[in-house]
């Protein structure tokens, strides 16, 4: 009896250890099971979130295009469409005008239309451009329109202190035909502005009549 009582008792023993091991495995799948829930809601509302971006993306594009496309229709004709006047300038002084394959280009002279090293304009200037922005309003509107400065390679003196370099004095006389073209009526919406500083001469920088050349503003007509 005490043999089988034993016996009994280690057999008893073994399932009791057999049943706690399965128990303990059930708890971990579960929370196995559990933590693959909790990711895969997670996952899926990072999927939702990506849809939801890439639905928004392709309404704002659509919105977008409808936009240009309303744009487009509205917009008027290309003006490089229109006729470009030749010989408009002709009466008009201290101004040479060049016919190439950019378009028009009113030549105007720094010893006419500025002070030396400045960028104001002179009174015999500022009548020349009443002329200039009269033609351009009658017969080049609508036409997109450059204003170039240009020096020569003389390095600035009197008036280093406002324009340190040749760039600064080119592109300041350039705004000033431009900022007086907008005041007497040209639409700014045509008009841009370039400095070159010396870097387009079309002469010599050698000779004082050469630099005197190089020392000018273009307003270019663009074709």
């Amino acid at each position: 009896m005490a043999r089988g009582g034993l016996a009994a008792l280690v057999l008893l023993c073994s399932v009791g250890c057999a049943i706690s091991d399965v128990q303990r495995m059930n708890q971990r799948l579960k929370e196995d099971n559990s933590r693959l829930l909790q990711e895969n809601r997670s996952l899926q509302a990072k999927a939702e979130a990506a849809h939801k971006d890439v639905v928004d993306r392709d309404m704002e594009i659509q919105r977008l295009k409808e936009q240009l496309a309303a744009y487009e229709r509205g917009r008027p004709a290309p003006a490089a469409a229109q006729v470009v006047p030749r010989g408009a300038f002709d009466v008009v002084p201290d101004v040479e005008v060049i016919e190439d394959k950019t378009g028009t280009r009113v030549v105007l002279s720094d010893q006419v239309f500025f002070s030396s090293g400045s960028s104001e304009l002179t009174e015999r200037g500022k009548k020349t451009l009443v002329q200039v922005a009269d033609i351009l309003k009658a017969k080049y509107r609508g036409l997109e329109i450059r204003i170039e400065g240009h020096t020569d390679n003389e390095p600035i003196k009197a008036t280093r202190a406002k324009y340190p370099s040749n760039w600064e004095l080119s592109c300041d006389r350039a705004s000033a035909v431009l900022r007086f073209l907008e005041s007497k009526g040209v639409d700014p919406r045509q008009m841009h502005v370039e400095g070159w500083a010396f870097h387009k001469p079309v002469a010599a920088n050698e000779t004082t009549a050469g630099r005197q050349k190089n020392r000018r503003v273009e307003i270019v007509i663009l074709r």
